[in-house]
């Protein structure tokens, strides 16, 4: 019986790729919150306009291997470029037609129609399997809710920090709310078992990536990534503080790292520790995480986090009320961040105390 070859074969189910802040959300309406404060890696009001070609586009920034924008459009033609390991990809619509162009070829188009003005997420993501040499890259365009077109490329080489832009077309293109967020990854899938916590589920979804969530005060429920941010409490020993402590734990302290992704893997060394506390490995399994890149993004992170866990600082001081957790404060010149907040009162009241429990800032990679 002879064999049956297919080429170029796209297979879509139509849904939405999720990224994590969206994972944020379901989790959190099932557990009975709907009130949410998350970061973004772009949020700008501004209105972007131009005419030109595909080519000609407004550059917003570099994002990881895989993200999400969000946009509204006054106009039917309009578009996002992808640009990554020398390709530039364009994913819009025009003329009543959702395309994918490559490097100035249309790749694939699709007869849509939508209503304007419009909302649109388009998204971009980049996978490894088995092999390292294999690249798999996928866009998607969704306007008003409803998926327009979706197209997945191959390629060898390796990927890198991608550029994301805004892509002109003849006409005036008016782009306004653009909104990249910061937990901008794809969740590959989610779950939750009967009678489970959607705690649990959530930690099953963002396995080892270094997020931080918590409820705030008044019920938001906040996720980001550890990250520098300006400092919103200075302390100096003899002016308020009571209690001042430093300690630094070598035996958590780790010099190299393995991070193990769903095929691949990737390492990190931190070669000046290495030399003052010896090679000090541990390996850490993450199997959310598809591509090469984001698998070393991940390593370097995890290991700056050890490093900043094995610096902690305690202190003692006046009432704080507005430092929350993960906040940045500044203590004789140097940064922590906000691990813990307890408040003491003695004395029928006379007496109030805060406690501050923090970790050192290096910064990020």
């Amino acid at each position: 019986m002879p064999g049956v070859t297919f080429s170029g074969l796209m297979v879509s189910n139509s849904d939405r790729p999720f990224p994590l802040e969206d994972v944020f959300r379901l989790y959190g309406a099932w557990s009975g919150i709907h009130q949410y404060k998350f970061d973004e890696l772009l949020n700008t009001s501004a209105t972007y306009t131009g005419a030109g070609s595909w080519a000609s586009t407004t550059v917003l920034g570099s994002s990881p291997p895989n993200v999400h924008i969000k946009y509204n459009v006054s106009s039917a033609s309009q578009g996002v470029s992808f640009t990554v390991g020398g390709d530039v990809y364009v994913i819009g619509t025009n003329s009543g037609v959702a395309v994918v162009i490559k490097n100035g070829t249309t790749v694939c188009s699709v007869p849509v129609f939508f209503s304007i003005p419009a909302s649109c997420i388009a998204s971009f993501q980049i996978l490894n399997f088995s092999d390292e040499n294999e690249y798999w890259r996928t866009l998607s365009l969704w306007i008003n809710g409803k998926p327009m077109i979706t197209f997945t490329d191959y390629s060898v080489s390796s990927t890198g920090i991608i550029s994301i832009g805004l892509a002109r077309h003849t006409g005036q293109v008016a782009y306004s709310n653009v909104i990249i967020p910061e937990l901008c990854e794809t969740a590959e899938y989610g779950s939750i078992d009967p009678g489970d916590y959607s705690y649990s589920g959530l930690q099953r979804a963002i396995e080892g990536r270094n997020i931080r969530f918590f409820i705030r005060f008044n019920g938001q429920l906040t996720a980001r990534r550890m990250k520098p941010t300006t400092s919103k409490l200075s302390l100096s020993s003899g002016s308020g503080l009571t209690q001042y402590e430093k300690t630094f734990d070598v035996a958590s302290l780790f010099t190299h790292v393995r991070m193990m992704g769903a095929y691949l893997w990737s390492e990190s060394v931190n070669f000046q520790y290495m030399k003052t506390h010896g090679e000090k490995f541990t390996e850490i399994s993450n199997p959310m995480l598809f591509s090469e890149e984001e698998i070393f993004v991940e390593a370097q992170k995890s290991l700056l986090r050890i490093e900043e866990s094995a610096f902690t600082a305690s202190a003692a001081t006046y009432p704080t009320p507005l430092i929350e957790l993960l906040d940045r404060i500044t203590i004789d010149g140097e940064s922590w961040t906000v691990m813990a907040v307890q408040t003491q009162y003695s004395g029928n009241g006379m007496s109030i105390q805060q406690f501050i429990l923090g970790k050192y800032v290096w910064g990020d990679p």
